[in-house]
């Protein structure tokens, strides 16, 4: 009898550590894919199956947003330490980027501003920033002060900046997702219509054109309408100055070969007749 209550307690005793252990494992797997936070790509990534970055799964266009698992550093080649974000992406990819690549959230900022070097307004000024600008807030400092990223900003043709962990006020921007990807969008369509590279084809351009009047008729385009509009007009005012030029040029070849064919009789030629 007591060999069989033994017998009895040993396997409740064993049926209750698998059942532990079996509980344990499945709230590990759980928390592996447990979202810590939302992040956003500042700009195209590559999304990799490991953290070697051998094999690609997927591309992230710029404001794409993922779900943040897990943070970690490993050394590259060259034994610095690089930081290392697993995410999962609305197609329910799982795989590793550079953490630098994400960021908090998309911004847009409403007038021209300046960006700091530190946090504060006596700082020297790195930058004006254009009304429009999309950019990724990386930190924040109480209630007046952000750490930004852009990329690339462009005062004119030949100055260019660029922008990251720079200092902005907060009263500059509006946190808005669907305004940002109507900037992405405008952003994208003016570079390509701007662009002198001759890898650029006119189906891009078209495409760009079409683009930017998708943006003018929503009206939730804010900003953006004015802006996309003024693209609009500055080519189309540029494409009819060509075929101004075009049919001037060509008016004054014709007017030429006319005055070539009604060359004027001179002495020596009423002479010869």
């Amino acid at each position: 009898m007591k060999k069989i209550t033994l017998l009895t307690i040993t396997a409740l005793s064993i049926s209750i550590l698998l059942i532990g252990c079996g509980k344990k494992k499945v709230a590990t797997e759980n928390n592996i894919e447990t979202a810590i936070s939302k992040k956003y790509a500042i700009r195209y990534t590559i999304v990799y199956k490991n953290i070697e970055f051998k094999k690609k799964l997927e591309t992230l266009r710029k404001i794409e947003s993922v779900d943040l698992i897990e943070e970690t550093t490993k050394e590259d080649k060259n034994k610095k330490k690089i930081n290392i974000s697993k995410i999962k992406t609305s197609t329910d990819t799982v795989g590793y980027v550079l953490s630098k690549r994400l960021a908090e959230q998309p911004i847009v900022f409403t007038e021209d501003a300046k960006a700091f070097r530190k946090n504060n307004k006596a700082s020297k000024v790195y930058a004006t920033i254009p009304k429009g600008t999309v950019g990724f807030v990386l930190e924040q400092k109480g209630s007046k002060w952000s750490k930004i990223y852009i990329g690339t900003i462009y005062a004119n043709t030949e100055n260019k900046k660029w922008i990251d962990n720079k200092w902005v006020k907060n009263s500059t921007y509006i946190v808005n997702e669907d305004l940002a990807l109507t900037g992405r969008d405008f952003e994208e369509a003016k570079t390509i219509l701007n662009s002198t590279s001759e890898k650029i084809t006119e189906k891009q351009k078209k495409e760009a054109k079409e683009n930017l009047k998708s943006i003018v008729e929503n009206q939730e385009s804010g900003m953006f309408i004015q802006m996309a509009q003024n693209e609009l007009n500055k080519f189309e005012d540029g494409n009819k100055s060509s075929n101004e030029n075009a049919e001037e040029t060509t008016r004054e070849e014709i007017e030429k070969n006319q005055s070539k064919e009604k060359t004027p009789i001179t002495e020596d030629n009423s002479t010869q007749q």
